[in-house]
């Protein structure tokens, strides 16, 4: 029995060590090239199989940029990615810059951002604030969006007439900006998508339909069997990460570029979406 005992706790520790190596050379994933995920949503009941495309969106959220070459040139790999992508419109999460005690830092960041977003302007975009921008300064963010060309919907909804569409955008539910606000009458035969940063604002009262968020990280470090030690959301934690889908609502949970509080991703990617709508 004894040396089949041994054998045993070597095939297990082989095994383990084998799973960690794999584990970690996919844990600690590089920003620097944020990789693209390719989404097929339908907005009805219907198969994407049996309905036709609506329309392209890419959807980014959490760039968390900071006062940094590494971090600005990752912006412009994002940017220049999603514009050669060739969306119809361009949807934003929220937290675009990362919080800091250094005001100028932080306006310099943010003012880098705005800017950087020229390479996006033959399309229509459309924001949400995230609680990075919440805790700093909104009203700078709305002003700076609005000289952009960048349609801030907080808590409001917006008609895209050529696409037949209207998008509602809510205020960041952790930061209690959330306000529910219903889609009016006249949107009542185009098609309904809601932006949001968190979450769990898919799941208020009243909120149906197809929902896409940021916010979470996808937990930013996830553990082998533990998961997510911590995600900051109130929402369900099968909508903390990826596609989520019950009888009322579908819910996007993107995993966000950029990280916040710890300057890594382990067994998260740093990704964005390019989500073809079909109705």
């Amino acid at each position: 029995m004894l040396p089949n005992k041994f054998s045993f706790k070597r095939i297990v520790l082989a095994v383990a060590a084998l799973s960690f190596i794999l584990w970690v050379s996919f844990a600690f994933n590089s920003p620097t090239r944020p990789e693209r995920v390719d989404r097929q949503i339908a907005l009805g009941p219907v198969s994407v199989d049996h309905a036709p495309s609506l329309l392209a969106i890419a959807f980014v959220a959490d760039i968390h940029l900071e006062d940094s070459p590494q971090s600005r040139e990752t912006l412009k790999v994002l940017l220049d990615h999603i514009a050669a992508s060739g969306p119809d419109m361009v949807l934003l999460g929220g937290d675009y810059v990362s919080i800091t005690d250094d005001k100028i830092a932080y306006e310099t960041s943010a003012q880098h951002f705005v800017d950087a977003l020229s390479v996006l302007n033959s399309v229509p975009i459309y924001a949400v604030l995230g609680n990075h921008e919440q805790w700093s300064d909104p009203r700078t963010w709305k002003q700076k969006f609005s000289s952009a060309g960048v349609k801030l919907i907080e808590n409001e909804v917006s008609r895209n007439k050529l696409h037949d569409l209207c998008i509602r955008g809510f205020g960041d539910y952790f930061t209690s900006n959330h306000r529910f606000t219903e889609f009016p009458h006249k949107c009542e035969h185009q098609a309904k998508i809601t932006l949001a940063h968190d979450p769990a604002s898919a799941f208020q009262v009243g909120v149906e339909g197809l929902v896409l968020a940021g916010h979470t990280h996808c937990g930013q470090v996830r553990l082998p069997f533990i998961k997510a030690p911590w995600t900051p959301t109130d929402a369900p934690q099968a909508a903390h990460c990826g596609y989520y889908e019950d009888d009322i609502r579908k819910v996007l949970v993107t995993s966000g570029i950029g990280t916040s509080l710890l300057p890594i991703r382990i067994g998260t990617r740093s990704q964005w979406e390019f989500i073809t709508l079909h109705r």
